[in-house]
């Protein structure tokens, strides 16, 4: 399956919804039986024999949003199917519908109607299910920082290639990636919704992570406004590279240097000795920086 293609490249509109064989062995049978494939057919399929994603980028599941399709589902059936991928074991894993497989379940239907696709990689389960809930608009900021993380680390892409594969500007890439510098209680507040994705951007502009969170907590606390927040950091900033041009160029460099490694730099000098401290994650993220220096 070609990259990039997104959804439409495994959700295929189809005039008619054969009905699935009485059991998952039948169904085995009858397309082994008719001798060609069953991509794009849609089947019932038991629910018990899915497992989730464990690529889905969305770790978040609010109780009113599966309560309010459940209630669409109870009153006209789940109208579009998940899309799932055969197991070794005879078992279905779930690429995209998770809350429609979840609604399901609460409701206790024993089925659930499915597209059932062949050889689709680690990548495309994540890309595919990252497609649906941006789409969507259903991952927070964080989720979705990290599932671009996961692309470029786990995957070997770069910002660009993410940007294309989804279907967002590169600028949009990096600015939501830049969100897992923050200090972790900073991010918690961002899950919580206790702020938003435009504020925690905003705070990414302070000069160290003493001044983000004195302005995160006057931003929580009600004490200042997002613009606030936006003008102080600029205020501070500029009142720094005057006092201190050598901050101001060390600042201009971690900037360059964090836009090239793609993750947090930080940069410490004192009578011309000092340090560049180079943040990563995960290992395969280390390894990503490392091939820069090769």
């Amino acid at each position: 399956m070609a990259l990039g293609r997104g959804l439409s490249s495994l959700i295929q509109p189809k005039k008619t919804t054969p009905q699935a064989p009485a059991s998952v062995g039948a169904l085995h049978n009858s397309v082994e039986g008719e001798g060609h494939s069953s991509e794009g057919r849609v089947w019932n399929i038991p629910v018990s024999l899915i497992r989730a994603n464990p690529h889905q980028p969305r770790k978040t599941f609010h109780h009113n949003e599966l309560e309010d399709l459940m209630n669409s589902i109870r009153s006209h059936g789940v109208i579009q199917p998940i899309v799932v991928t055969e197991t070794v074991d005879g078992h279905y894993e779930l690429i995209t519908g998770e809350r429609r497989l979840r609604s399901s379940t609460m409701l206790g239907l024993a089925t659930v109607p499915a597209l059932v696709r062949k050889n689709v990689t680690d990548h495309e389960k994540l890309e595919l299910a990252l497609i649906e809930n941006v789409q969507r608009s259903q991952l927070n900021a964080l989720e979705e920082a990290f599932a671009y993380r996961r692309l470029i680390d786990e995957f070997g892409l770069n910002q660009d290639e993410v940007a294309v594969q989804i279907g967002k500007s590169r600028s949009a890439v990096a600015n939501t990636v830049r969100l897992l510098h923050l200090p972790d209680v900073v991010q918690q507040a961002l899950v919580e919704g206790k702020i938003t994705a435009g504020a925690a951007r905003a705070l990414l502009g302070a000069q160290d992570e003493k001044s983000l969170l004195k302005q995160f907590q006057a931003l929580v606390g009600g004490k200042q406004t997002v613009r606030d927040v936006e003008h102080e950091i600029k205020k501070q900033n500029v009142l720094r590279g005057v006092s201190n041009p050598l901050a101001a160029q060390l600042l201009s460099e971690e900037a360059r240097l964090r836009e090239i490694l793609g993750t947090k730099v930080k940069i410490a000098e004192r009578k011309g000795k000092g340090n560049i401290t180079i943040s990563y994650y995960s290992s395969e993220e280390r390894t990503r920086i490392l091939k820069h220096f090769k």
